[in-house]
């Protein structure tokens, strides 16, 4: 994740350099107050003599004209056909949950609109929306296949449009998640659409430590599209994930094995030298 803060730097009577991070911070503005009057300048002074600046990253100074993180995005259960969708996509801020028909511009995906490397450097406001938009080309729709939307993580509250119809959505900023385009695809281009609300501290939702209002601890609120978009073709029944555990008593290990399909409810027993392995829904 790509955060930007806020910085404010001073000179100070003895010449040093530093640092202030959220100086709208109560205790720290009657901290200052006070050393500053021990060196003799007042605070308005002070406040002239500042000079504000973002502290940026490489990817916020030079914002990537090649596609952004191209490696697959996942340690395991990698597809042999998928592609990467991080990129330039188009975005637009409305006030509604109508999908808009005009775009304010270009976003450079998974940088959050906040940052600089997005290319938008805009606060997402708790009552508006972010929407992204984007069209995928597809020669032809193969037998047999599903195709899933997979997104790293949005914050926070997503909803997924594929040609302009629900497809489907995700509460939470922090947990990937995947869609199944399929029903809603067709041969030639198709169009994408992600609407993603933040409430950020305005809300009972986890935020961790993002705020409105930085301050202290808190640092400013990321929001939108924050970690890598891909699509990729699974059978009608694929994998959808697997969980692990060790039985050290019995030094074996317990695969399940999570499946999505028509044959969800296989079972299967698999055995692998001493570690036994079960195969289930």
């Amino acid at each position: 994740m790509n955060i930007r803060f806020d910085f404010q730097y001073t000179k100070s009577v003895s010449g040093i350099l530093y640092g202030h991070a959220f100086i709208n911070h109560k205790n720290q503005k009657k901290r200052e107050k006070n050393g500053l009057q021990k060196c003799g300048q007042s605070i308005t002074d002070w406040k002239k003599g500042r000079k504000k600046f973002r502290l940026s990253t490489e990817f916020g100074k030079n914002p990537e004209e090649e596609l952004p993180f191209p490696e697959y995005p996942r340690p395991q259960m990698r597809r042999e056909n998928w592609t990467n969708l991080n990129g330039w996509w188009e975005y637009a801020f409305t006030e509604t949950q109508k999908m808009p028909k005009q775009r304010d511009g270009k976003i450079l995906v998974p940088f959050s609109p906040e940052c600089d490397a997005s290319g938008v450097k805009r606060q997402l406001l708790p009552k508006e929306y972010l929407w992204y938009f984007r069209t995928i080309q597809l020669p032809k729709i193969p037998a047999g296949k599903r195709l899933l939307l997979q997104f790293g993580a949005v914050d926070q509250d997503a909803v997924i449009y594929c040609n302009g119809k629900r497809a489907g959505g995700h509460l939470g900023g922090y947990l990937s998640f995947s869609v199944d385009l399929t029903p809603y695809l067709k041969t030639g281009e198709n169009e994408l659409a992600v609407k993603v609300r933040d409430e950020t501290d305005t809300d009972w939702k986890g935020r961790g430590k993002q705020s409105l209002t930085p301050s202290g601890m808190f640092y400013t609120a990321q929001s939108g599209i924050w970690q890598s978009v891909w699509m990729e073709w699974v059978p009608e029944t694929y994998l959808e994930r697997i969980v692990i555990t060790p039985e050290y008593d019995t030094a074996s290990v317990k695969v399940r094995v999570f499946l999505n399909g028509p044959d969800a409810g296989l079972t299967k027993k698999l055995r692998c030298g001493r570690a036994k392995r079960r195969m289930r829904r």
